[in-house]
């Protein structure tokens, strides 16, 4: 999710039972505009870049809202296995 979001789809996928909810952005104002919107969702929000992502667990669900895959220039970018690797 990102700060730009009109409304928190964290807070919508914790109701729906998800357990752990990450947002991620690479501009630190976007992010903090996330946090202020979603504070009360219990997410975690990681400063990070799309093309470079590496998340600190696995995940069962990855998703891109709005023009966040624009930000991808190259099928390279948008291939690259590390967007659903978590840190070893």
């Amino acid at each position: 999710m990102s700060g730009a979001e009109p409304e928190p789809l964290s807070s919508y996928l914790r109701r729906a039972g998800v357990d752990q909810v990450w947002g991620v952005d690479r501009l630190p104002q976007m992010l903090a505009r996330a946090v202020a919107k979603n504070g009360q969702s219990h997410a975690r929000f990681l400063l990070r870049d799309l093309r470079e992502l590496r998340l600190p667990r696995s995940v069962d669900l990855l998703t891109c809202r709005f023009e966040t895959l624009n930000y991808l220039l190259s099928d390279v970018d948008l291939r690259k296995p590390s967007h659903a690797s978590p840190v070893p």
